[in-house]
């Protein structure tokens, strides 16, 4: 394994690279998904701030690396025959660090945008043309709820449809995923608020997209997220 730099961004490899039925995933090969989990760098004071607020840095610090490995260990377990699994993380700390905190991916990056809808589509971008997957999903990990199953559901819609979205109850989404980027979708979008999701569909419709849906997840940002998930996080 080696942290390398690439223009701007920066990534660290994990070679041999195979998917969890053994086969080489390497570039060459047909790649039929990749998934992508766009991550904030785990440290305190640097996440969660909602939440933070409520109960403090250093315990939504602490649940926030729970959603994490939640997320990676759903990501890795999805029964997928051929697929490429990364994260993109935000500036806090080394990629290495969150690599042997959370393994099992193929490849870590440092994230590059100026806002969630820059990093989302800078992210299925090396996905699908670097990588050059056929389909690819991004999670963001905010939600315990979140399942392989969830994972493997949006896959299968992009067989028959454009792009596939899973709702939060916020307004937002948790996941989004297609076969072919579609820049619009990341623009003029009013990140963080409850328009998030409409947007985001009105904008593909209006470009004749196909537009399918998986299951509405709750996320977790503030205190009462937390009382409502608390069981679960223990």
């Amino acid at each position: 394994m080696h942290e390398s730099s690439h223009g701007t961004s920066f990534r660290l490899y994990c070679y041999g690279r195979e998917n969890r039925n053994g086969n080489d995933i390497g570039k060459g090969n047909m790649l039929d998904i990749a998934v992508g989990i766009i991550s904030d760098f785990p440290a305190a004071g640097r996440v969660m701030k909602e939440l933070a607020a409520g109960i403090g840095d250093d315990e939504a610090t602490e649940i926030y690396g729970r959603l994490v490995g939640n997320s990676v260990n759903e990501v890795t377990t999805a029964g997928f025959q051929s697929c490429f699994r990364a994260a993109f993380i935000s500036e806090g700390g080394l990629l290495s660090d969150f690599r042997d905190r959370f393994p099992g991916l193929d490849l870590y990056y440092r994230q590059e945008g100026d806002d969630p809808g820059e990093v989302m589509k800078w992210a299925l971008s090396e996905l699908i043309e670097q990588e050059g997957a056929r389909k690819a999903i991004i999670v963001i990990p905010d939600s315990p709820d979140l399942t392989s199953a969830i994972i493997e559901e949006a896959a299968q819609l992009l067989e028959t449809h454009d792009v596939v979205v899973g709702p939060s109850t916020d307004g937002q989404y948790y996941l989004i995923g297609m076969k072919m980027i579609k820049p619009s979708l990341f623009t003029m979008i009013e990140w963080g608020t409850d328009k998030v999701l409409s947007t985001t569909v009105e904008k593909a419709e209006r470009e004749k997209q196909k537009v399918a849906t998986t299951a509405t997840l709750r996320m977790l940002r503030n205190s009462g997220d937390y009382e409502f998930f608390k069981d679960k996080l223990r």
